[in-house]
């Protein structure tokens, strides 16, 4: 009796300790909500609320109600849509407390956690369409389950639904897919991934029918000890075919994007490569092609600030486009300092190369500008100004003439395609034979070369240095 007495102590009390760390887990958990929503609410103002602070999302955590052994949370994004419209995203998570909480047990995850926690979308107005279209009975279109960590690491998957919608003749079928998304220091670093198999969107009144297939994307973000951060990310798309009865199908197979960058207090550096493999319409192959991007010494609050700047002025004037907006004198002056806040660090902007080949060469171009803040703030006139930003601008392309004839007699038979090759060759030959005659280009092994740099107030064209008077007459020659 009294073994027995003492292993219902025992127990009672092994009981009532774990409900206290339960408990305790509980409300270190509600902590960690709100210290990941002030974060995210900082990070989200910073990138999109310069300027104007009511335009950035929000993310507020409408309700916490705390248990013992388990919490329900209700969190809130709201962000403002096309034409100034609200949009509110709204989540509800069930989080079962730590150390070792039943639904993660019963899930096989027998390690020690804070929290485990299953998420899932909630309808609002903004989303219910989205809930309609779900074609999974009983699901929500998003869900996920999340295993949060001591010492501010964790784990999140992601379930998104399939769903089909049809709106004004335009059906869209989604294959829904997942994705993953690791944390660790304190919730700062992340390191995500996820794919989706199909999108399907038919265009009825058009004929249009696009399929994109293999949807894939990763993507790190880490936080240095200097406050820095830097991120990769990649997008795959396996093709996207467009078909027509009435046309003939175009198919883009193996494209990529790739954005690198790293951000350090308002001063951002990045990369960006966007990559087809290859571009066929019909049976005839276009060929591959690569576009490459570079900026440093970006001043991303000046940045946003410009852009928000010219919302604001299209938004008063009731316009869509910039081409649509009348600057009066004092925008045409606001507009003009903000753009000179962006040279006060010095930016560098590359474009290129920019690749094009088919399988008889290729041919690409290089833009770099090297630009820095002017003397002289009020300097009036382009030709003034211009000089004092531009430290340095350079040009270089080199242009195959295999690759331009190909590229020139891909359509129609045998016949048709040797008279759009001769015709190619010699409007090429034309427009080169032009061009070196005004020492603008060389040419090396059928392939046509420009090499502009402009430093110092001075042209150097393939070698040659020019004034930019002379650059100019050149130029002008050219036109006529």
């Amino acid at each position: 009796m009294r073994k027995t007495t003492g292993v219902i102590a025992v127990i009672i009390v092994l009981g009532a300790g774990y409900a206290g760390t339960s408990w305790y887990m509980g409300k270190r958990i509600q902590t960690e909500y709100e210290t990941v929503i002030a974060k995210a609410n900082e990070r989200m103002q910073e990138f999109t609320g310069i300027g104007k602070p009511e335009s950035a999302p929000a993310l507020v955590l409408t309700s916490y109600d705390r248990g013992f052994f388990s919490s329900e949370a209700v969190y809130t994004v709201t962000t403002t849509g096309a034409e100034g419209k609200p949009i509110e995203l709204r989540l509800h998570d069930h989080i079962f407390h730590g150390p070792f909480p039943v639904a993660a047990v019963k899930a096989g995850k027998l390690a020690p956690v804070l929290a485990y926690v299953t998420s899932q979308l909630i309808p609002t107005p903004s989303v219910q369409p989205w809930f309609d279209a779900v074609t999974s009975n009983g699901q929500p279109p998003l869900h996920a389950v999340t295993y949060v960590g001591f010492s501010g690491s964790g784990q999140s998957a992601w379930t998104v639904e399939p769903a089909s919608f049809k709106d004004d003749g335009t059906g869209v079928e989604f294959s829904g897919g997942a994705f993953t998304v690791d944390l660790s220091n304190q919730y700062q670093d992340t390191d995500a991934k996820g794919k989706f198999d199909s999108l399907v969107v038919v265009d009825e009144s058009a004929g249009d029918t696009m399929h994109v297939a293999n949807i894939e994307f990763a993507g790190t973000s880490q936080k240095n000890d200097d406050k820095s951060v830097r991120s990769h990310n990649r997008a795959t798309i396996g093709s996207i075919e467009v078909k027509n009865p009435e046309k003939d199908p175009v198919t883009l197979q193996n494209l990529a994007v790739q954005v690198n960058g790293e951000q350090h207090e308002d001063l951002v550096d990045a990369t960006v490569v966007y990559s087809v493999g290859s571009v066929q319409s019909g049976t005839v192959d276009l060929g591959s092609g690569s576009v490459n991007g570079e900026i440093k010494q970006l001043d991303l609050k000046a940045f946003l600030d410009l852009g928000q700047t010219y919302d604001a002025m299209m938004a008063r004037q009731g316009v869509s486009s910039e081409d649509d907006l009348e600057l009066t004198p004092e925008d045409e002056a606001i507009v003009r300092e903000k753009a000179l806040a962006l040279l006060k660090a010095n930016p560098v902007v590359t474009a290129g190369p920019i690749v094009w080949k088919n399988s008889s060469g290729e041919s690409q171009v290089t833009l770099a500008l090297d630009m820095v803040e002017p003397e002289d703030h009020d300097a009036e006139g382009l030709d003034v100004l211009l000089p004092q930003i531009m430290k340095k601008a350079a040009l270089n392309a080199a242009i195959s003439k295999p690759m331009m004839i190909q590229a020139f007699s891909q359509t129609g038979d045998e016949a048709q395609r040797e008279q759009l090759a001769a015709m190619g060759g010699m409007l090429y030959d034309q427009y080169v034979s032009r061009l070196q005659g005004l020492g603008l280009v060389s040419v090396q092994d059928d392939t046509a070369k420009i090499e502009i740099v402009y430093e110092n107030a001075m042209f150097n064209v393939n070698g040659q240095a020019m004034t930019p008077e002379a650059f100019m007459q050149r130029a002008l020659m050219l036109a006529m």
